[in-house]
């Protein structure tokens, strides 16, 4: 999407004004790797702490970052049951954070497939193992879970550390954990095998061989957003852990076939960018962890006024107002445009900023350059792919292109799609581009 052009209603009438949204941004990313659960469980084993230790640092260094939780499985077996399986290690491990013991209860007392926390007493075995319990009834697995919690979740130090649902997306609005945690199942892999690679560990002999080769895409990722993110739950794009496959396949690519399917050579994610099936999930990782601010560039067709048009930026509670960096431009047909360099990420909560232009009503705002917000560059040729819609004060002949026309015919815009959630409703608050 970086090669989308948004335009913007012009501001020529008293103090109307556009609001522009900061994108859905994540600031930091932790994961927690398949290695520290139970084997086809969302159990969670003792060895996890030392993952968790990671998360204590990110959460304390981005204070106010709401966190949202994302499990994983391999691309190995039924979409339906992976799905499931990593929304209840996502589950597992938002229960642990939060202190939810009910959660536990719940996986523990709804068995699913291999995931059975009561089968041999697994979780009253490990427990009480780690909390070196010596005594314990059959059965008793669930007096153990508040304390088991406990000595787990506990920071470099030995002090317990915790989250309340508040810290996340959503800050617990829905009671299934909607925006908070989710199951992505197998449909967002890092790592994709190799055509060769599938044939020889399709056999029975080789599944040991497999599983390790697949442990990388068994993971639950935590995603840390930007600060005083807010999102309504009914409109956050996931479904429920609890939920089925149906309401990730409506954000798939529209090659999610191709990028599901295993191709002559091994793909990696870091590598490849095209091993994840969904687009919403896709957009987040485009760079987690960035700490730089993202950058607009804002646009008017220069006339024959004199003076620039005077384009003031504050935040949405902010009281002053300042003046972006401002430059002229040409095309390479000599048009010039006034072009400014606005930076939302430096607008005070909740980082919403409101463009004014004045004194200049006859040049409208023509629109945003996606390509430098999403590279934090200026790309004067991005830009002006970008010009030629129809909007007053535009040349009538000599247009570039239109701004989906270097996009795959299958993936074309019908208009100018957001790009974060490329389908339905945006979450609200300071989120994905809402024009």
């Amino acid at each position: 999407m970086a090669e989308d052009f948004y335009p913007i209603a012009p501001t020529d009438v008293g103090a109307e004004v556009n609001t522009i949204r900061q994108p859905l941004r994540v600031r930091a990313t932790w994961e927690l790797s398949n290695a520290h659960f139970a084997f086809d469980s969302s159990l969670l084993l003792p060895s996890m702490t030392a993952e968790l230790l990671e998360l204590v640092a990110l959460v304390r260094s981005n204070p106010g970052c709401p966190l949202s939780l994302f499990g994983h499985a391999d691309p190995t077996g039924n979409d339906g049951y992976n799905k499931l399986l990593a929304g209840r290690r996502a589950t597992a491990v938002y229960a642990l954070l939060t202190r939810k013991s009910d959660l536990w209860e719940q996986l523990y007392n709804n068995p699913m497939g291999l995931d059975d926390w009561k089968k041999n007493e697994l979780a009253l075995r490990v427990m009480t193992s780690h909390l070196e319990e010596t005594s314990s009834a059959p059965g008793s697995a669930p007096k153990f879970f508040k304390k088991y919690m406990d000595s787990l979740g506990v920071d470099a130090d030995g002090a317990a550390f915790s989250l309340e649902p508040k810290d996340f997306l959503g800050k617990g609005a829905d009671p299934g954990g909607k925006a908070a945690y989710q199951g992505c199942g197998e449909f967002n892999p890092i790592m994709m095998f190799s055509l060769a690679e599938q044939a020889r560990f399709s056999r029975p002999d080789a599944k040991t061989e497999r599983d390790e080769q697949n442990a990388v895409n068994r993971r639950v990722t935590a995603f840390l957003f930007d600060p005083h993110l807010e999102v309504t739950p009914a409109k956050w794009p996931c479904p429920r852990a609890s939920e089925g496959v149906a309401g990730c396949q409506k954000r798939f690519w529209s090659d999610a076939f191709f990028r599901r399917a295993n191709r002559p050579e091994r793909r990696t994610f870091p590598s490849d960018r095209d091993t994840y099936a969904c687009r919403f999930y896709d957009r987040l990782t485009d760079g987690p962890g960035r700490s730089s601010g993202i950058r607009f560039q804002i646009m008017f067709a220069v006339t024959e006024t004199a003076e620039p048009p005077v384009l003031a930026v504050r935040g949405a509670e902010e009281p002053e107002q300042r003046a972006p960096t401002h430059e002229v431009v040409k095309d390479n047909a000599g048009r010039k445009y006034h072009v400014y360099q606005v930076d939302p990420i430096s607008a005070a909560p909740p980082s919403m900023l409101q463009l004014l232009a004045a004194d200049h009503p006859q040049s409208p705002i023509l629109g945003l350059d996606a390509i430098s917000l999403l590279a934090g560059k200026a790309t004067p040729a991005g830009m002006l792919r970008g010009l030629g819609l129809g909007l007053p004060g535009l040349p009538p002949s000599g247009s570039p292109p239109d701004p989906g026309s270097s996009l795959p015919a299958i993936d074309q815009p019908k208009e100018f799609p957001n790009p974060v959630v490329p389908e339905g409703e945006p979450p609200e608050g300071p989120g994905p581009m809402d024009l």
